[in-house]
């Protein structure tokens, strides 16, 4: 009949959009016909990041959270306990370093780049060993036990191969 295979084809549109983590609606019109709403996860995009480097490891950093990147010398940083800061002019800003986070002893050389993001309306510097370049990525979602981890949104797979996670800095 002319509507046969309508409610078939949309139980298969809702269950993809299910498995990809989304919601999927249909606001009826009256006399209008209908309008589908898709609402899907960031982790079903292709996201710019910047690719960095921190305790020989590459990770993504999406660039919505990026204000800039700038070349810090270690030795502006200061120590105060377990924290650092640096001096921007006229601002101070708290300074993490990514390395420790990913369970790696921070490198000992004396160049350093520091990546200052916006951090749920504040400002934050990301100390990283090396800024390796931008890319545009497709973002794949994290599966069990990777989802669990606080601060990790998702992975991507470069030209080379190689996997890479991508940071959330919030």
């Amino acid at each position: 009949t002319e509507t046969s295979g309508r409610g078939i084809g949309m139980d298969v549109v809702r269950h993809t959009v299910d498995k990809l983590g989304g919601t999927f609606q249909i606001l009826p019109g009256q006399g209008q016909g209908a309008c589908f709403r898709f609402i899907l996860p960031l982790t079903v995009s292709i996201v710019p990041v910047l690719l960095v480097e921190a305790g020989g490891q590459t990770v993504a950093l999406p660039l919505m959270w990026i204000e800039q990147t700038l070349d810090v010398p270690r030795q502006q940083l200061r120590s105060f306990g377990d924290s650092h800061t640096v001096d921007l002019g006229n601002r101070q800003l708290p300074v993490v370093f990514l390395s420790r986070h990913l369970g790696h002893s921070p490198s000992t050389g004396n160049g350093s780049s520091t990546i200052i993001c916006e951090l749920r309306g504040g400002h934050a510097g990301l100390v990283v060993d090396a800024v390796t370049g931008q890319k545009e990525v497709f973002v794949k979602p994290l599966e069990f036990p990777l989802n669990r981890i606080q601060g990790l949104s998702g992975a991507t797979i470069l030209g080379d191969g190689r996997v890479v996670f991508l940071i959330d800095p919030c």
